[in-house]
């Protein structure tokens, strides 16, 4: 998909972006396959070097972060998996699981349709029908982590886990939306599910935003290849010292390829460890929240009470719309919210 305005090339672009330092060993190939251009001297365009050629599974080409100095990573391949979708791929059917009755007494049956949902899947899945009524808060956030124990490890809960954050103090004001984002948490690494029980809703918008993190790392393949190699290296996440310090935005782990984004808690964290983006690390961060930004990528899912939305926190990016709640503050938009490892 084309996002509005992404260029080829940022200023100062290297000629092989994906060896430090640029360039080529002497006698060797140039490693530029598929980009819109190449070293001078080769005399290939990008089509006669293989950018348009029938794409090859993820899973057949593992890339390498170049985390060391001197290392070199091999050109990414193509994310070819279910998990690679837009708005327009996904339909209710691929993420709507309503609550069978028997599963409500057995959170076993029903973690194991929803891991293979998440495995099989688009990367999440919304269980549909959990009894929320007559229940207090604490309650329903109590049934999210008996269900949550059954997917895996349970990060311990913290003060955060019931988000009931209210519009601007009560002013009426509705600039409460939340930009596309992974979680991170403190913790040696991000949690593998997140999990997002809706209690109430909102009394207007807080719609539930989702992309896939493998759709934009295909469109930057395609599109602004030169921010990848940016995009593998290592940027400052979090904050304070309880926080994972140093990931970069797409890393392979085996087969996989996981994503971590949240661009304020980047910049936020590069100023706490007084450092500054490059111009090219700030463009290329760029070319990622202009795909993000096409209504294309994103997916608008607005959550009912009862609903359970699973997430798979290493593919899928998550946010919210802007919302208005009612005056009444036991009314007020909630979500009971879980990390699973």
């Amino acid at each position: 998909m084309s996002g509005p305005g992404i260029p080829a090339h940022p200023p100062g672009a290297v000629k092989n972006p994906w060896r430090r330092g640029g360039g080529c060993r002497r006698g060797a190939a140039p490693r530029t396959a598929g980009f819109p251009s190449s070293p001078p001297g080769t005399g290939r365009t990008g089509t006669a070097l293989g950018l348009h050629r029938p794409l090859r599974s993820w899973r057949e080409s593992v890339g390498r972060q170049p985390s060391r100095k001197g290392e070199r990573m091999t050109r990414p391949a193509p994310v070819e998996a279910l998990t690679a979708w837009d708005r327009q791929a996904v339909g209710e059917a691929d993420w709507l699981l309503p609550l069978p009755p028997a599963c409500s007494r057995a959170p076993a049956d029903l973690a194991a349709q929803v891991t293979r949902r998440l495995r099989n899947g688009r990367g999440f899945v919304v269980i549909r029908g959990f009894p929320v009524d007559g229940r207090s808060d604490q309650e329903c956030a109590a049934m999210g982590r008996q269900l949550a124990a059954s997917l895996g490890a349970v990060r311990p809960a913290d003060p955060g886990d019931l988000i009931t954050v209210s519009d601007a103090a009560g002013l009426g004001k509705t600039d409460l939306a939340l930009g596309l984002h992974t979680d991170r948490t403190p913790a040696p690494h991000p949690p593998r599910l997140l999990g997002l029980l809706c209690v109430r809703q909102a009394a207007q918008g807080g719609e539930t935003l989702l992309a896939s993190g493998h759709t934009v790392h295909n469109s930057l393949l395609a599109e602004s290849p030169w921010a990848l190699p940016r995009l593998y290296q290592d940027f400052h996440f979090g904050r304070g010292t309880g926080f994972d310090r140093l990931r970069p935005v797409f890393q392979r782990h085996g087969a996989d390829l996981r994503v971590h984004y949240n661009r304020r808690g980047i910049e936020r964290a590069q100023h706490e460890a007084g450092a500054t983006l490059t111009p090219g690390e700030q463009a290329a961060l760029d070319a990622v929240d202009r795909i993000l930004s096409d209504p294309r990528t994103v997916l608008r899912v607005p959550l009912r009470p009862g609903d359970f939305l699973w997430v798979d926190n290493t593919v899928v990016l998550h946010g919210r719309t802007a919302f208005t709640d009612p005056p009444d503050p036991y009314a007020r938009r909630c979500l009971a919210r879980v990390w699973v490892d």
